[in-house]
Formats: structure tokens, sequence, C-alpha cells
């Protein structure tokens, strides 16, 4: 124990060196299969420190979710997981708040995998966890807020017998004990006297609320429905709850607003149990919020109060009283609550020292629980019910308030900010930040009527506040598909205009509106999702106002170095400006090169993903460049890139080793710093185990070499087939097979086939190991050998490849064609590689090198697989040729993880452009085999069976 203090301590050291040594230490613990236990009984012993006994309990949670049930590798012992879901539940409920907060995580990442099936006993510790005559307060609120872990998923899941099996199950078993609570929290918040028992009543009741919305979210429980008047009654007591003693009442507003969850929930879904109640509610939820005053505490409560009738306009019973009160509610409580408050400005000028809550929260639409997201919510829902009242009420406030403002601009801005916004909310029917209001519930005649009267204006002037022109960018960002396009260079213009704003947030939200606008599709195109997609803007249609956008941008990157959203509109207008960008391209690679080097002299202080999009820009740049701008581009680029390798960079290295691979296939030759690079690569240092997070981008410049001068590794074949050994080793698949794939491709047999033994070998162990000792092998392992397999028999014949793999253990060949390929040929995913292994597999069936059963599944699989739908690439493809990055949430940013330069990706290259149409050759070829039907038969389904007729009509070639 006291050596995994000393480890703890390191990994929590400010040191680098130190940090990184304690997180190797710690690395090699893991290997240790009892590592969960041992840090169980760490954090549960009160003799450690608090902070290291809360970086156990980090440790512990990340070694379940990463273990417990992995997507490849060794899962954690079946004896060990029983331990663990004996003793995790007490010690949760024991330990230290932080300590206990991480065990919570891990106990809803076991059940997500194991309960209700092999963690039944879970139902019991909650029972006892909620029972008042067992449990003390504090074990009943951290009980009530695991339960809120375990079945919040509940609210968001698809329906099926199977999920509304476990809802009862659960219902059943804890109803009783969980109502007593909330009675027992009833009597309690009834008779508390001081402002520290109410608020402990208070913070119980907040759990216990989100755990009545997840257990009521697919359906009303049996016990629900029969107790819902009591449940109701309680409701209605906590919404008007006031007691003197409270001198702070946040934690009550923060309760009310779960309550008033509760009844949109109910208002929503289950309308005839909430008939009865919804009138009284809705006049109760009325005078609390008439009476709300305009602090930022009650954000939460005002949000979800006007959620709450954004729900009940639409009950009969409601309507006329909301229609009644329309001009009330719009003047007294939406407008003002629209009104930016003084917390939201403060968070505003943060966005000048980058903080970007403020942009993430209005722009980007990442906080719906706010008032004024609220207000918009509640006006799209009227603008239904009532359109021509509203649009009535809308049209007399935009008057006055624009009036106000013309009169006294200094103060009234709030308003007019306030009316931009609401207008910004108000008309979309389908939005989303990414692609914009897609329809909308007025005329594109009418936004570009708003945007001229209220928008351009603003815009337009120097003097306007920076808050009011942000709301400004926010409708073109919103509305941006409603623009005609003879509008679009004058909307650049304008947007390019304020990018280079002294002021950061008026900078990022138009450098965030400018990327969105170069991605606007041609509405009057028919978009097929599996087509290419055609931009509205072109590169010609950028070509005019090309040097003022990258001169704006230029500059706003040195008024707000290391902005994101600076950064990501540059990158999307190289992207789009493809090689009329060239003529720019040697000036912003000196920008882009400054960052590198601020990097350099002070890695700690970098953004992992600013730092990607400099690469991508890179690439990008060097993939519109030609002839002497190469060139010049090269010998900037490659100082630096030979600096980062030498000396180790963490965070720069994998982009370094893709950027230099990139030069050598786009000028076809090695350079001397590449010449030298070589050299270094191939030492086996290089591939250890810590090497994971850059060994991917050391194949992909092998690879390169390979394909571009392959007499330069003639002499390193034996070489390159123990760096590919090596790549299994530390579980680098994909990559391993690649780099073998490469290697068969580019020389002879008589060159290769003799070191691939040892290759074989390990493939082989990796496939026994998973079956024995259940050890998940990733979906990139059964692709890469199956791409594999299938290259290796296009390239040197089935005799050739059975007979060499059949010198590791006789008849293997057909073991792994019966247990690896056939099984999984659904993880070939790309109409390409798919052809490829088509083509291999009926190469493999004309070859006859199989027992008859292994030959008809093989076939029939084969045949299957051909017509199972594929992915095309990892991003959109558009009309200009070139590929989208993926969605930033589809991969990690980390030191630990390989960073990839999507803009440097080779796209995959169809290698038998010349041979005929796969499907055509697999029946020609297979029904020329003896007997090849009755092998077949035992394996034909409906599906195959129709599969197989419409090729031979399509292809004229008869079946028996």
């Amino acid at each position: 124990m006291a050596e995994l203090s000393s480890v703890f301590n390191k990994c929590l050291s400010h040191q680098i060196n130190i940090r990184s040594q304690g997180e190797h230490e710690l690395k090699n613990f893991e290997e240790n299969l009892n590592f969960p236990i041992i840090l169980y009984q760490y954090f549960t012993n009160p003799q450690f420190q608090a902070p290291l006994a809360q970086f156990a309990a980090v440790a512990f949670k990340n070694f379940i979710i990463k273990k417990w049930s992995p997507e490849e590798g060794a899962p954690i012992l079946d004896e060990v997981k029983a331990q663990i879901r004996r003793v995790v539940f007490g010690a949760m409920l024991t330990t230290q708040p932080a300590v206990s907060s991480q065990l919570r995580e891990s106990i809803a990442h076991i059940a997500s995998h194991d309960f209700p099936a092999q963690w039944p006993e879970l139902l019991d510790y909650l029972y006892q966890g909620l029972n008042s005559e067992s449990s003390s307060r504090e074990a009943i609120h951290a009980t009530l807020q695991t339960c809120h872990k375990l079945f919040k998923r509940y609210r968001f899941s698809f329906r099926s017998d199977e999920l509304w099996l476990e809802i009862k199950l659960v219902v059943d078993r804890l109803f009783p004990v969980y109502y007593a609570v909330a009675q027992n929290l009833f009597s309690a918040l009834q008779g508390s006297a001081t402002q520290l028992e109410i608020n402990q009543n208070l913070l119980t009741f907040v759990p216990l609320l989100k755990v009545f919305i997840s257990l009521n979210g697919q359906d009303v429980p049996q016990q629900f429905d029969d107790t819902l008047k009591e449940w109701m009654t309680l409701f209605h007591f906590l919404l008007t709850y006031h007691s003197q003693a409270l001198t702070d009442d946040t934690i009550l507003f923060d309760m009310k607003s779960k309550i008033l969850k509760c009844l949109t929930l109910y208002a929503q879904k289950y309308d005839e149990d909430f008939e009865p109640f919804v009138e009284n509610f809705c006049k109760t939820v009325w005078e609390l919020l008439s009476a709300a005053s305009g602090r930022q505490e009650y954000d939460k409560f005002i949000s979800a109060s006007l959620d709450f009738f954004r729900v009940v306009t639409y009950k009969p019973q409601i309507a006329t009283l909301m229609h009644s009160n329309l001009g009330l509610l719009f003047g007294s409580l939406i407008l003002p609550n629209m009104v930016i408050s003084e917390a939201d400005e403060d968070l505003a000028d943060a966005a000048n020292n980058s903080n970007t809550d403020f942009i993430k929260m209005y722009l980007e639409d990442a906080n719906e629980d706010t008032r004024r997201s609220a207000c918009t919510q509640l006006m799209r829902a009227l603008i239904k019910q009532f359109p021509d009242d509203i649009n009535r009420l809308v049209f007399d406030t935009q008057t006055q308030i624009s009036e106000a403002f013309r009169t006294n601009p200094q103060a009234n801005w709030k308003q007019m900010d306030a009316l931009i916004l609401l207008l910004s909310g108000l008309f979309p029917l389908l939005y989303t930040a990414k692609n914009g209001a897609s329809s909308i519930a007025t005329s594109p005649q009418h936004i570009v009527q708003l945007f001229e009267n209220f928008v351009q204006p603003q815009l337009a002037n120097p003097n306007a506040f920076p808050i009011l022109k942000t709301s400004c960018l926010k409708f073109i960002y919103v509305y941006r598909n409603q623009f005609p396009q003879e509008m679009f260079v004058m909307l650049l213009n304008q947007v390019s205009g304020l990018i280079d704003n002294q002021n950061a947030l008026v900078s990022s939200y138009a450098s965030a509106t400018l990327e969105r606008l170069l991605m606007v599709k041609n509405q009057h195109i028919n978009q097929n999702p599996n087509q290419s997609q055609e931009l509205l803007m072109t590169k010609d249609h950028l070509a005019p106002c090309l040097k003022q956008l990258l001169q704006c941008l230029a500059n706003a990157s040195m008024k707000h170095p290391r902005n994101l959203y600076i950064m990501n509109a540059f990158f999307r207008v190289i992207w789009l400006a493809q090689d009329t960008f060239s003529a720019f391209a040697i000036p912003a690679c000196d920008i882009f090169i400054e960052y590198v080097k601020q990097v350099m002299a002070n890695p700690t202080d970098s953004d992992p993903k600013f730092n990607w999009l400099v690469f991508e820009c890179f690439a990008l740049v060097m993939m519109n460049s030609r002839g002497p701008t190469l060139d010049e581009i090269e010998s900037k680029l490659e100082v630096f890139m030979a600096l980062i390798i030498q000396k180790s960079n963490a965070e720069l290295l994998p982009y370094a080793f893709q950027i230099q691979a990139l030069f050598i296939r786009l000028k076809r030759r090695l350079s001397q710093t590449n010449m030298q690079l070589l050299n270094s690569v191939l030492p086996m240092n290089n591939w250890e185990a810590g090497s994971r997070y850059y060994a991917p981008t050391l194949v992909i410049f092998l690879e390169n070499v390979l394909k571009v001068q392959p007499e330069l590794l003639l002499n390193n074949i034996p070489d390159l087939a123990a760096i590919i050994k090596q790549l299994f080793i530390i579980n680098l698949d994909a990559q391993a097979f690649s780099l073998a794939t490469t290697l068969i491709e580019t020389y002879p047999a008589e060159s290769v086939l003799h070191l691939l033994r040892e290759i074989y070998v390990i493939i082989f162990t990796k496939l026994h190991s998973s079956k024995a000792q259940n050890i998940r092998l990733s979906q990139k392992f059964h692709k890469g050998a199956i791409i594999f397999i299938s290259l290796l028999v296009i390239r040197y014949g089935p005799e050739v490849v059975v007979s060499s793999l059949n010198t590791v253990q006789q008849g293997i060949f057909e073991m792994l064609i019966k247990g690896e390929v056939i099984q999984n040929l659904r993880a070939v995913d790309t109409i390409i590689e798919r052809r490829w292994v088509a083509i291999g597999m009926t190469n493999i069936l004309a070859a006859n090198a199989l027992n008859p059963d292994v030959w008809g599944a093989a076939c029939v699989n084969l045949l299957k697989m051909m017509e199972i739908p594929t992915n095309i690439a990892s991003g959109t493809i558009y009309s200009n040729g070139s590929v989208d990055l993926p969605e930033e949430n589809t991969f990690q940013m980390g030191k630990d993880s390989f960073q990839k330069i999507y803009s440097a990706e080779e796209p995959l290259q169809d290698k038998f452009r010349d041979f005929p149409n796969e499907k055509m050759y697999f029946l020609q070829t297979v029904t020329r085999v003896p007997q090849f039907y009755m092998m077949i038969s035992p394996y034909l389904d409906e599906s195959s069976q129709q599969i197989l007729q419409v090729y031979s009509n399509l292809y004229g070639i008869p079946i028996v």
C-alpha cells in the first residue's frame, strides 16, 4: 500500500517527468489481476489521505469502465467481478463524498452490463439503502443519487419488453421504501425550523424527484398510478412551500424546478392521468412565475416553468387561459426574461479571456436550461397555437423597441438584443446548430426583411454594442438556409468584416457564422444521403472575396491567439478554396508555424483541438500546392517537423510524422530529412508499448516510403516483419495488418513469404487466446485479418498462400477461413475493401482448397457480404471532392491516443480497377466448381437464395 501511495503522489505531481513516471508505474500495477480489489482496499482504508483515496477511487472507476466488458482485450476475471459486486455498494455508502461519487459511476457502469441478470442483489442493496429503519439520512441520500445514476437511461432507452420488465422489477421491489422516503421527507420538511434542516430535506428531494422522472419515463407504473393523487398533493405543497427561516432560497427553487419537470413529463405523456390536476397547477405556476425576481438563481425554475407552459398550452382547458393572457405572458414574462442578465454579461466579458461558455450556451445551444432558451421554445409553441395573435404582438413589440432604441441606444440596447435573439428562436420548426433552420414557420422573404430592418444596421454600425452584434450574428447563423444565393457574397463580406474585431466574443461569433455559411447546402438540389452533397458556395464563388477573408482571419488570429472558432473558420476557407488558395499558401504557413513555435516553447499551454486544426490546415495547404510552392512549404515546415521529432514533443509528434509522410506522397521522393528519419524509425525501441500514441504515424510514414521508393527498404524487409509482429504485441492490430498488406503488395513472394511465418503465429495466437481467455478482439482486427488474407491470395495465388499458412500447422488455412473469415465478413465495411475481399475469397473458392462444408458456408457468407450496405468514407463527401472532418464527439483528443490528420489521409483506391465486376466474377467462378449447388444448399436461406437468383438473371449465368 505504501508503494501505491508513492505512485499516486507521483501521478498527482505538478512536474511532468514525475507525473509521467507515476502514470507508467500505475499501468504496471494494472497488470495485477487483483488490481481493482487492491484499489478498493486502499480507498476504504481511513489511514490514507483524502486526495490519495480519491485518486484511487478515480483509478478504480476508470479501470472498471475500461475492463469490465471491453470491446477488445481481456475483461476483469469473473471471480474478481463477483467480489466487486459484493462490496462496492457498501463502500459507496460509507466512504467520503469524493470517493463515493466515483463509486456511484462505477456501480452505474457495472449495472449497465450486469443488472439485473448477473447482479440481482443490487436491488436488495438499494432497498436496504432506502429503508429508513436501517439507514441514515446520508445513506438514503447517497442511495437516491445512485438510483438516479442507474435509472436515468430509462428516460431515453428504446421501448422494448425487456426494458419494461426491468422497470417493473425495479418498481415492484423498491416502490414501498421509495414512497416511504418521499412521505417521511414530506413530514420532515413540514416540521423543519432551521435553514440547515430545510436544506437537508430539500437536497434529498432533488435526487428523489430525478428518480421519479426516470421510473415514469416510459409509462406510468401501477404503483405510481395508484398513488398519483398523493404525489400531486406532495408536488403542490413543494411548489408553494416557503419558510421565513430561509435566508437563501437557491436550493428551494432548484428543487421546485425538478417538480416542474415531473409535472411537464405527465402533461406531455400522460394527458388523461394529469388532466384533473393541470388547471390548478397552471394557476400555481403562473403565480410563482409572476412573483419571481430577476435573480440569476431562479433561471432553472423560470426555464422549467416556461417549458411547462409550452407543453400545456395545447390542452383545451388551458388554451383559453393562455389566449386571454397572451399580452401579459409576452410583455411581463417572455420579453423580460429574454433580456440578458448581469451574470450572462459577465460571462460574455469573460469570452475576451478565452472563456467559451457564453458562446457554447447561446450560439451552439449547449445549455437548454436557460430562461432565454425556454422563452423561445414557448414562443414557438404559442405561434403554432395562436399565429395571428403572436405575430401581431411581435410586430407591435418590434415597432416599440425599434423606436426606443433609435431614440436612446445606450438605454435600450438590451431590449433590442432581446428582440433579435427572440426573432432568431421564434420561427425555426427544424433546427440544429450544425445544419441551421431547415424548416421555418414563416417565409424566407420575411427572414430577409427582418435581417434588413434589424440585423444589418447593427452589423454595419461600428459603435454597436458587442453583445448586440453577437445576437445579430446568431440570427444569420440560425437562418443561413433562408437567404438567397445572391445575398451570400454580401453576407460573407459583412460577417468577415467582424472576424478581426477587437472584441473576442464578436470575433468568435463571426468566425463560427462564416464557417457555417460556407457549409450551406444547395436547397434546389435533391440531397441524397448516399451521394455527394452539393454546397451552395463553391471555390469560384469564394474567389473574389478570398483575399479579404484570409486577411481578416490572419488579423484575427494575431488579435485573439489560439481561438478555436477562428482556426475552424481558417480551416473551412482553405478546405473550400482548394487550388485557388495556392497563391496564399506561403503566408498562411508562416502564420501556422508561429503557433507551432509557441507550442514547442511551452507544450503544457496548448489546446489539443487547436493543435489538431493547425495541422489539418497544414495538410490542406500542402494538398492544394504544387511545384515551387510545395518546395518552399517543404523547406519551411521540415525544419520544425524534424525538431518536433527530435525533441519527442508528445503533443505534436504524431502530427509531424504524418506531415512528413504527406511530403513523401506528394513529392514522390524522400527528402534528406526523410532519409534521416527513415533510419531512425526502423530500430525496435521506437515500437515499444509506450509508443502506442505515435506508432500509427510511423506506420503511415513507412507505408509511404514503400509505395514511393521501395528500393530503400529492400534490405530491411526482416526489420519490417519484426515491426509488424511488435505492432500486434502492443495491440495496434489495424496498423499491423495495414503494414503487412503494404509489404506483400510491394515485394515478390520470394522476398516476403519466408518472413511471414512468425506473423501468422502471432495472428493465430491472438485468435486462440481470444477464445480460451474470453478476450474480445476488435472489429479492426477481424477486418484487417480478412483483407490481409484476401490480398495475400490475390498477390501470390491461393495455392502459395495455403502452403505458406499450413507450415504453421497442417490444415490451419481451413481453420482460419472457418473460424475467422466466415464469422466476421461483416467487419469489412467499405465498398472498395469488400471488392478486394470478394475477389480474394472467390479465388480461394476457385482453388477448391476447402472441405465441402466449409466451402459452402464461405460461398454463401461471401454472397451475403456483397449485398450488405457499406460505408463510403469516414465523413460526408461533398461535390467539390472533399471529405468533411468527422464529428468532434466521435474521436478523442489526448496525448495517449493517436491523433489523425484527416486531410492528409490517402483516399482508398481500388487496387483492381481493371478487374471485372466482382459479383459477376464470383458467380462465373463458383458455378464452374463441380457440385457447386450441392455444397451451398445446406447454407442457403431465403435471402441468399434471392441474391443468387438476382445475380443469375443479371449476368445470364445459370445456377444449376
